[in-house]
């Protein structure tokens, strides 16, 4: 490559990577990098709406919270994720910068999604099932549980906060404004952006929803968690690290089969020393 065609290659707008070095067209950015920002994005709205959507529904089930508490909890959760990007913004511009924001904040909004999937797939960690209709007839869930659950919920806005203001204009910034056909394609990227957000937020509302009432609220948490945990490898990774970021799915995905196996266990465990129980006492009763 000449002098000429190597100083073309150079973007225009003054970017530079973070070292602080000129990129270069041809090595960085452009769609190789804005398609890891919007399948984190896409991973990302799946993960809140597939919480949101079905939240009150969890509280009052699950933890037997009554129907006015649990939409209180659910309007305070959503305010809050609504209000912390102020703060990741400030962040941002201010101190780390955006990438090294997004970085921190992502590893946030994954543990925040880790704590929160186990908090509904292990028993402990909630109620006992109750059968009545009334919330309030059943046993209420304990400091550490509500602890668990809330501070998951509140972790994962924490890192939202950090994610938000910074994911897009990352995806921007791998694009040349000076150069007409990459202007084009930014362009391009925040239709693509957009097409990723409702994309996620369908399937949040539709598969995830289903999955969460059909088949368990710790598959249906724990897919977007996984979603996000490939996304994030991937944003990092790079493509030659692909591999490895589905192995950690695969390896989760058995995770979360083997605790589903022994909560079922534990609950089938439960239900037959209960008959046994309810069988002892029939019999001392026709006894007399």
């Amino acid at each position: 490559m000449s002098l000429q065609e190597e100083g073309d290659d150079y973007t225009k707008d003054g970017t530079v990577d973070l070292r602080g070095n000129p990129v270069r067209r041809s090595q960085r950015g452009r769609w190789k990098a804005c398609s890891f920002v919007i399948v984190y994005e896409m991973f990302e709205r799946m993960a809140y709406y597939g919480i949101s959507s079905n939240l009150v529904i969890f509280m009052t089930t699950k933890l037997h919270q009554g129907t006015v508490q649990s939409s209180n909890n659910v309007t305070n959760w959503v305010g809050t994720i609504f209000l912390t990007p102020i703060l990741g913004a400030y962040v941002a511009d201010a101190h780390l910068g955006r990438y090294l924001t997004f970085v921190i904040s992502s590893a946030i909004c994954f543990l925040g999604m880790l704590v929160l999937t186990l908090s509904v797939s292990i028993p402990g960690m909630k109620p006992p099932e109750c059968s009545t209709t009334s919330a309030e007839d059943c046993e209420q869930a304990s400091v550490l549980q509500l602890a668990l659950f809330f501070g998951a919920l509140y972790i994962l806005a924490f890192g939202t906060g950090g994610t938000k203001p910074n994911i897009s204009t990352i995806g921007a910034d791998q694009f040349d404004e000076w150069d007409p056909k990459e202007k084009m394609q930014k362009i391009s990227f925040f239709n693509w952006w957009m097409f990723g957000i409702f994309f996620g937020t369908l399937f949040a509302n539709t598969i995830l929803i289903y999955v969460q009432d059909n088949v368990g609220w710790g598959w249906g948490y724990g897919l977007p968690t996984l979603g996000l945990a490939i996304s994030i490898s991937v944003f990092l990774l790079d493509y030659y690290y692909l591999f490895f970021a589905l192995l950690n799915f695969v390896n989760f995905a058995l995770f979360l089969g083997v605790v589903k196996f022994y909560v079922y266990r534990a609950e089938a465990t439960h239900s037959v020393n209960v008959k046994e129980e309810e069988s002892k006492v029939v019999g001392i009763k026709e006894d007399e």
